[in-house]
């Protein structure tokens, strides 16, 4: 089974920052450079994150491993499988599901 249930979708594409991602990463952007990246609300020392990030954007629809900045798609409306999903550090299903639901992204 795939990230995405459903017909009733709106997709794009964003430049994702370097790194390995799994289909089904929940996506922040980033203020100052507009720029995509795991979502998380606490770094790995525990601090908050405020670079924008923190607030989940959209939903990667492919495995994605690079070294530079990279254009990928990306879900903005639509219907995803819960299993599917991962996200960084501060979040948990419950509490990333509600954001996504602000935005038009339902956790099934």
């Amino acid at each position: 089974m795939g990230v995405v249930i459903g017909d009733t979708v709106i997709t794009d594409s964003g430049v994702i920052e370097a790194g390995s991602y799994k289909a089904g990463a929940v996506l922040g952007k980033v203020t100052d450079t507009g720029t995509l990246k795991l979502s998380a609300t606490k770094d790995s020392e525990g601090k908050a994150i405020t670079d924008g990030s923190e607030k989940p954007y959209a939903i990667l629809l492919e495995d994605v491993s690079t070294d530079t900045n990279k254009n990928v798609p990306i879900l903005l409306f639509g219907e995803v499988v819960k299993s599917e999903l991962s996200f960084g550090n501060g979040w948990d299903i419950e509490s990333v599901a509600r954001e996504l639901r602000n935005i038009g992204i339902f956790v099934k």
